[in-house]
């Protein structure tokens, strides 16, 4: 077993603080700049390229008065927040068994003290973050599908109401896909959280590598507005 000398425990305790830290901000701070960024200038983001063009789809399948097509789609966006959601409820629950089992939880902190984790104690409430985050991406989940249920209201109606239904269906949908996307992120968050437990400076790195992988992916070589596409 791994020993730290007690000079470092100083040391060891304010990386363990900055990696907190460091993750919060990476999560919290990307995830209001990207909202930010994507109201200011709906085109320099994937989501507001997203939102642009399916408020226009919106708008052309309600002139067709084919609401099928709606509960179609609604269908196959409903089926993968499902799984998404079931698969974060799976690890929830295995976090929870790890946690209340004190056999398992006496041989993960046995794991993480070879790698030289200063704590046991450190070690469970990291496990708590964890739960908490999964928490957190399974609720996301579950207010995505509450968005979409909340749309099929405005899948059909009569003609007088058709701008009263567009705007609905947009709203809803735009809430949808705003849930949804916080749920996948914050579930590749807890990916990183996976990490803390066995080493500090793995869990920073892979905070660092995963922030520029998804700013990459949110904001790098977008499109022109609609219409505008050569």
């Amino acid at each position: 077993m791994t020993d730290i000398a007690p000079h470092t425990l100083p040391l060891r305790a304010l990386l363990e603080w900055l990696a907190l830290a460091l993750f919060l901000a990476s999560w919290i701070g990307y995830e209001r700049y990207h909202l930010h960024r994507t109201r200011r200038a709906p085109a320099s983001t994937r989501h507001g390229c997203l939102l642009t063009r399916q408020a226009g789809w919106i708008d052309a399948i309600a002139a067709r008065d084919q609401p099928i097509l709606f509960i179609q789609t609604f269908r196959n966006l409903g089926r993968q927040a499902i799984f998404l959601g079931s698969l974060t409820l799976l690890a929830l629950g295995g976090a929870f068994s790890l946690l209340l089992s004190g056999e398992r939880l006496r041989t993960l902190c046995r794991i993480t003290c070879l790698f030289g984790h200063p704590s046991p104690l450190l070690a469970q409430l990291k496990l708590l973050l964890l739960i908490a985050v999964l928490a957190l991406a399974f609720l996301q989940f579950v207010w995505a599908i509450r968005a979409l249920l909340a749309a099929h209201i405005f899948t059909d109606g009569a003609a007088a109401e058709r701008t009263a239904r567009v705007a609905g269906l947009t709203r809803y949908l735009a809430d949808f896909q705003l849930d949804f996307r916080h749920g996948l992120r914050t579930a590749y968050y807890a990916v990183c959280l996976l990490i803390w437990p066995f080493s500090v400076e793995a869990f920073i790195v892979a905070t660092l590598v995963l922030t520029v992988m998804v700013a990459r992916y949110d904001l790098h070589g977008q499109g022109e507005e609609p219409g505008n596409v050569s």
